[in-house]
């Protein structure tokens, strides 16, 4: 791959809990296609999940004439997965810590931090509602790590 190769997928879905299912396959394939396998890839398709639910439920108000915008990205060995939604927008930072004992049998609540595992990178803005964005270090073509 060159040095300015770009590889981009953009979706739209309509802010329902269906619809995710959706962005989880496409998720899937595409991050196969970029090289990830194996927990590597299942972990990354969950911090996506993640972010996709968030942006229908909390974002959206599963209000179905939203819309979530999903955008996958290699540039170079990087991938980018760009989650946007029309809502308000929210402190990341003010969130209560799923992992304090007061939090622990709470069905909610661990999304960024699966985010934040599973990705090595996340962004947010909230310029025009809420944006996220997930970047993961791919396999150089040819590696072992790719098959």
């Amino acid at each position: 791959m060159s040095g300015t190769d770009r590889r981009r997928v953009t979706a739209r879905i309509a802010s329902r809990l269906e619809e995710i299912d959706l962005i989880d396959r496409l998720a899937a394939a595409w991050l196969r296609h970029a090289g990830l396998r194996g927990a590597e890839l299942d972990h990354l398709v969950l911090g996506v999940r993640e972010a996709v639910a968030n942006a229908v439920v909390h974002g959206c108000a599963l209000d179905p004439e939203r819309s979530v915008n999903v955008v996958f990205e290699r540039r170079n060995n990087m991938a980018h997965i760009r989650v946007e939604d029309q809502g308000e927008g929210f402190d990341p930072e003010a969130l209560p810590d799923p992992l304090a004992p007061e939090n622990l049998l709470r069905p909610s609540g661990r999304g960024i931090l699966l985010m934040r595992a599973y990705a090595d990178e996340v962004d947010f803005s909230f310029a025009h509602g809420t944006r996220v964005e997930l970047s993961k270090a791919l396999p150089e073509p040819g590696s072992d790590e790719e098959e």
